[in-house]
């Protein structure tokens, strides 16, 4: 039982592998993949609106050419056929006037404010440049007694016998003092009465 149980058996081929020779791969029956054009409308759209644009610029191109080229007008008419003859006049020459318009008078003024105007400003600089020169001129002087009264200078050591004697009155010599002792001899224990 024992030698059953570890016998190998195989299975057999199952029926569908089992194919016809019409349903087996024949590689030389596939053709060759051929690749064709799509032909799509874009293309077409996309050729004419090309040419178009080379026309374009090629008219543009022959306009500026023809711009650029010198043509001569011709002559009128009349010219070498003139179409009446001009008489000679008998009026006098006409006398031109001397006429005072509105605009040599506002020009006169403008003249005279433009001559006031840069008197003016004239003016106004040379004050500025007095109070410039002013304002610089106190600014130096300023600068020189800041610095003369910033020189430190030592003064003479003072005679302190005379300023001892300042504000004080005259004092009166007097005579010394004679110290006597009041008590240099024995005291007497004796009892005084007294009436």
């Amino acid at each position: 039982a024992a030698a059953l149980k570890r016998r190998v058996v195989a299975k057999p081929v199952p029926a569908t592998t089992r194919r016809r020779s019409s349903q087996c791969f024949v590689p030389n029956e596939i053709k060759v993949t051929q690749f064709q054009p799509f032909n799509l409308k874009g293309e077409a759209l996309h050729e004419y609106e090309r040419k178009r644009e080379a026309q374009r610029r090629e008219e543009e191109e022959a306009a500026a050419r023809a711009r650029a080229e010198f043509k001569a007008r011709p002559l009128p008419f009349s010219t070498f056929n003139p179409m009446f003859e001009v008489n000679p006049s008998d009026a006098a020459p006409t006398v031109p006037m001397d006429l005072k318009l509105p605009g040599d008078s506002r020009a006169e003024s403008r003249a005279r404010f433009d001559d006031a105007n840069a008197r003016r400003i004239a003016e106004q600089e040379r004050a500025r440049a007095e109070e410039e020169r002013e304002r610089v001129a106190n600014d130096e002087r300023e600068r020189r007694r800041i610095r003369r009264s910033m020189v430190f200078k030592a003064r003479d050591v003072p005679d302190y016998a005379e300023l001892a004697t300042v504000g004080v009155a005259p004092v009166p010599e007097a005579e010394l003092t004679v110290p006597e002792s009041p008590f240099a001899t024995r005291r007497s224990r004796r009892v005084y009465r007294y009436n």
